[in-house]
C-alpha cells in the first residue's frame, strides 16, 4: 500500500479484503478505521471483475455519485483498483488507491497498479500453499497416530508372542501373550539379550 500510494501519488492506499457484510484493510495508507460496511464499499464493485476499476470521478460516475463515501466526509472524488485473487482464482479483496481529487491514470500507472496487486495475489497464493502443507502435516501425523495405535492394539492383543528386537539382539517391545509363553516379565526380558 505505501508502494501504490508513492507510485500512483494518492494520499489513500488500500489493501482490503472482503467478505458478505464488511471490508477490512490487512494494509493501509491514509485511513485510521480498520474495517467499514461492504454496502457503500467501491472495493465490492472491483471484485466483481476481471481486471482494474478506475473512476477519474466518482460524481460524474453513475454508479457512485450518489454513494456516501463520495458525497460525504470522506469525500471520495478518484479511486482505482484492482481484484486480489486466491490460487483458485476467488477475488477475495482490493488493493486500490483513492484521492479526494477527480484524476486520471496513465496506462503505465494502471500496469503498476495491476502488477502491485498481483505481487498481493502471489503472496495470498503462497499463504494458502503454507496453511494447506500445514494441514497436510496435521492430517498425515493424525493418520500416522491412528495407524500407531492400531499397531500397537494389534500387537498387544495378539494370541502369539510377539517382540521387537533390535539388531545387536536386545528386546524393544514384547507382548503378553510372549512373557506368559517364556515366563519372564517385559522388564526382565528388556534387561536380557535375545540370546539370554
Amino acid at each position: 500500500t505505501r508502494l501504490a500510494s508513492r507510485l500512483l501519488r494518492v494520499p489513500i492506499s488500500l489493501f482490503s479484503l472482503i467478505d458478505q457484510e464488511r471490508q477490512w484493510w490487512k494494509s493501509r495508507v491514509g485511513v485510521d478505521k480498520a474495517e467499514a460496511p461492504l454496502v457503500h464499499a467501491f472495493c465490492a464493485l472491483t471484485i466483481a471483475g476481471t481486471g482494474p476499476l478506475v473512476v477519474a470521478d466518482a460524481r460524474l460516475d453513475l454508479r457512485f455519485k450518489n454513494n456516501p463515501l463520495v458525497t460525504g466526509a470522506a469525500n471520495i472524488r478518484f479511486y482505482a483498483g484492482v481484484p486480489i485473487r486466491t490460487s483458485e482464482g476467488h477475488a477475495i479483496g482490493t488493493l486500490c488507491a483513492i484521492d479526494t481529487v477527480p484524476r486520471n491514470l496513465s496506462e503505465d500507472e494502471v500496469a503498476t497498479l495491476a502488477e502491485l496487486g498481483e505481487i498481493l495475489s502471489a503472496e495470498i497464493r503462497s499463504r494458502e500453499a503454507a496453511l494447506l502443507a500445514r494441514v497436510h502435516i496435521v492430517e498425515t501425523g493424525e493418520v500416522l497416530t491412528a495407524n500407531e495405535e492400531h499397531y500397537r492394539s494389534t500387537f498387544e492383543l495378539a494370541g502369539v508372542g510377539l517382540a521387537e528386537v533390535s539388531t545387536e539382539g536386545k528386546w524393544l517391545t514384547v507382548n503378553a501373550a510372549l512373557c506368559k509363553t517364556v515366563g519372564y516379565s517385559p522388564s526382565e526380558l528388556k534387561a536380557m539379550s535375545f540370546r539370554d
